[in-house]
């Protein structure tokens, strides 16, 4: 079997309506997604900024980006929301499965779904910025709705 196949099997065995919807979000191209996210001006202003910087040759190495990124978190990592609140959510599902399965599973997606969007630039959900695609991971929140 190949891994088509065997991606379409998995798919039809699965039954949660909001990870069938994480699944589509990630393999639609621009052409399938109807839904357009719109960015704030001030996130507007921050893509902008950084594709000019990109366009300018204003750009570092992945190696060189691996140790900027590394040294700010050293020194920033108290105060980094998004990685709080992965934590968060962790720690939660640990809590109510008193398991780490299941935030083993979350942190694999996750490490998943950047090699894609690598691989798959354009696949995510529209914005109203053109070339630039997103991914909304809601519903692995650890908030009670």
């Amino acid at each position: 079997m190949g891994i088509k196949e065997k991606i379409i099997s998995r798919v039809n065995t699965i039954d949660n309506p909001k990870i069938l919807s994480s699944i589509l979000n990630l393999i639609s191209s621009e052409t399938e997604t109807d839904e357009v996210c719109k960015f704030t001006d001030d996130e507007r202003a921050h893509v902008s900024q950084g594709i000019e910087d990109a366009e300018n040759g204003n750009i570092y190495s992945q190696e060189e980006s691996d140790n900027i990124i590394s040294k700010w978190l050293d020194d920033k990592s108290s105060g980094l929301l998004a990685i709080k609140d992965k934590m968060a959510i962790y720690e939660y599902w640990i809590n109510k499965n008193k398991s780490v399965v299941y935030p083993q599973k979350l942190e694999s997606l996750f490490n998943d779904i950047m090699t894609l969007t690598v691989s798959f630039p354009f696949s995510g959900q529209l914005t109203d910025i053109p070339n630039v695609n997103i991914f909304c991971f809601t519903y692995f929140s650890n908030q009670i709705p």
